[in-house]
């Protein structure tokens, strides 16, 4: 049933189902902004992912479902270095994302949640991400998670 999901860490019997999700989020990402991102099928190379699986710094969910793999997590702990600025520990989700058939159902919220709990667990401060104001559903959910806006990152194409 598409209702049964469980949430666990990344394995490396993964990275096939995940190298799936991450071109399709990558393609994504191109419909807005294709002057930024490149055309490609393959955006993390099978090397890649394992060292980011190994990567003590790196958080990486999965969202399971009986057909496979379901969705994604992926967050880097941060510590900035700013000398005017409190020491501050920083668990950045640089990518959510649920196949396209396996929306709606929650899953969503359920990383995130799962990802909120393990930084918690590990010490860190606060939860961030960057998200183009051009993707209206992602705002929506974000703001349903909770999350406010704290800075925004401006353009001027040249």
């Amino acid at each position: 049933m598409k209702n049964n999901i469980s949430i666990r860490k990344i394995s490396k019997n993964d990275i096939p189902e995940v190298s799936a999700l991450l071109a399709a989020l990558h393609r994504t990402h191109r419909e807005f902004r294709p002057d930024i991102y490149i055309e490609t099928d393959k955006p993390f190379a099978e090397a890649d992912l394992i060292r980011e699986i190994d990567n003590p710094d790196r958080i990486i969910l999965i969202a399971e479902c009986e057909s496979g793999v379901a969705g994604f997590c992926m967050v880097i702990n941060k510590t900035p270095q700013n000398p005017l600025c409190f020491n501050r520990k920083i668990a950045f989700i640089e990518a959510i994302f649920v196949r396209e058939d396996m929306r709606r159902l929650g899953i969503g919220g359920k990383l995130y949640a799962a990802a909120l709990e393990k930084a918690k667990n590990e010490g860190s401060d606060s939860i961030e991400l960057m998200v183009s104001y051009l993707n209206k559903t992602a705002l929506r959910f974000y703001e349903r998670m909770g999350m406010q806006i704290k800075s925004s990152v401006m353009e001027t194409r040249l």
